[in-house]
């Protein structure tokens, strides 16, 4: 899998786990899909999430898909509340 997200690009399985567990471990409070969109080889993933930084976060997800695998995600949220 590659990720784009807003701080870097994620290369691999075990880079993109780490990169989610940290945003899971240290930040998120809770997280909710708000809607889901798809089409045969995409989908796109709307989420609301409480953060510790930033209640009522949105991000957005898009993700490509090959042979039943997320290959490609672009990862999208406002960083500026984040100080980064």
């Amino acid at each position: 899998i590659v990720c784009e997200a807003p701080a870097a690009t994620i290369e691999g399985k075990a880079a993109y786990r780490e990169f989610t567990a940290t945003f899971v471990t240290r930040l998120l409070v809770t997280g909710r899909v708000t809607a889901v969109l798809s089409g045969d080889n995409s989908a796109s993933i709307l989420y609301t999430n409480d953060t510790k930084a930033v209640p009522g976060m949105r991000a957005m997800d898009y993700a490509t898909i090959e042979n039943g695998k997320i290959t490609h995600l672009i990862t999208v949220f406002d960083r500026l509340p984040f100080g980064r």
